[in-house]
């Protein structure tokens, strides 16, 4: 009976073993997939960050050929929309490609659905915190090196802060009664003060409040018309398309931006447009 006994003993402990070792693997396994469905693919480049970049909140979608902004990248990624002209582009061979791309992926649906439903507007579901590597001048575009999904807090905090900015702006715009011309010196000055305002290119001058190559000419646009409102002179901002080649803007030594779309102010000044 003895004998029996510890065979019997014998066998249990090394069956609990297997098991034990069996759900031991299984739990690997499952941390591993699920640490795949939140970080995407293992492989792949780390994009360093360019240092002093911070992450924006901002509408984000994806282009496709034959769209409106679509640019060629030859093959090196998916072309973004961040609500501005100036070309972006997620690297395909960007490490956590495929998580990326499925956030995009839903903010891009949840546009459509936007537009289709009540035609236009925006929502929480529209908007991502995106970081931004180092502008490529070979593809004339900035890549997308870090796509992340905002907290709700996060998004309220941005259309408060917005919301600010709107209600400033109508302040002033009452408070200094535009007019609704200008001369032609008043015109020639304003051109040579924003032709000398710098865009975070050197220091001790005036400058602009954001990256003139991430941001683009649709935020210096903003900025020429703040002023010349503050100034007391009626502006607006006008779009022009590029139907030949494509529109560009030196930022530094071997180095300029481009645009297909160009975004500019327009006031008038006795019989002619100041542009």
């Amino acid at each position: 009976m003895k004998t029996s006994s510890s065979c019997i003993g014998w066998k249990t402990g090394v069956f609990s073993l297997i098991v034990l070792t069996l759900l031991f693997i299984g739990a690997i396994g499952c941390q591993s997939d699920a640490a795949s469905d939140v970080t995407g693919e293992p492989q792949g480049v780390e994009y360093p960050i360019p240092e002093g970049a911070k992450t924006r909140m901002t509408v984000a979608f994806l282009i496709k050929e034959g769209q409106t902004l679509w640019f060629d990248v030859q093959g090196r990624g998916d072309i973004v929309n961040l609500g501005s002209p100036q070309g972006y582009y997620l690297p395909k061979d960007i490490k956590n490609h495929a998580h990326y791309y499925q956030l995009l992926e839903q903010t891009t649906q949840q546009i459509e659905e936007l537009v289709t439903t009540n035609g236009g507007g925006r929502d929480y579901n529209t908007h991502l915190k995106i970081t931004l590597g180092d502008y490529n001048p070979d593809l004339k575009a900035t890549p997308i090196i870090k796509v992340e999904k905002p907290t709700k807090e996060e998004w309220q905090v941005l259309m408060q802060k917005e919301e600010v900015v709107r209600e400033k702006s109508s302040q002033k715009t009452a408070k200094v009664g535009l007019r609704t011309a200008m001369t032609k010196g008043a015109a020639q000055a304003f051109f040579r003060l924003f032709k000398s305002i710098s865009c975070d290119r050197y220091s001790g001058t005036p400058c602009l409040t954001f990256q003139y190559a991430p941001d683009g000419c649709h935020a210096r646009a903003h900025y020429m018309r703040k002023v010349m409102a503050e100034a007391g002179y009626d502006c607006k901002k006008i779009f022009a398309i590029d139907q030949g080649g494509r529109l560009q803007a030196n930022t530094k030594a071997n180095c300029c931006v481009s645009w297909g779309v160009s975004c500019s102010t327009s006031s008038p000044c006795g019989r002619w447009l100041f542009n």
